[in-house]
């Protein structure tokens, strides 16, 4: 199930990324900007107040970073595709295809 959920979280890190950048290069600079601070708060909330091992958070901010990269990535070499087709690897088994 841990992984299920992983791999949705990943799915729509790159998917909201390459929707993002498919906006122009603003729309691109904010993504990074937004996915950067969504990082530092939701990894530094989770040891501070949840608990969890730093290590791991840094490792999962490390993934978290890496989907959004791909999704520019995409965005920018087929700028007119839909972006659910561009990052179709990560998408998880079980999503609906409305996603």
């Amino acid at each position: 199930m841990e992984e299920a959920r992983d791999g949705m979280d990943k799915y729509y890190h790159s998917k909201a990324n390459c929707e993002a950048t498919q906006r122009g290069g603003a729309g691109e600079e904010i993504a990074k900007a937004i996915s950067i601070l969504r990082e530092i708060e939701e990894g530094t909330r989770k040891v501070i107040f949840e608990g969890e091992n730093v290590i791991e958070q840094i490792k999962d901010a490390n993934k978290d970073m890496d989907a959004n990269k791909f999704g520019r990535e995409q965005a920018k070499l087929y700028p007119g595709d839909a972006c659910k087709i561009l990052i179709d690897v990560l998408r998880p088994n079980g999503l609906p295809e409305e996603y």
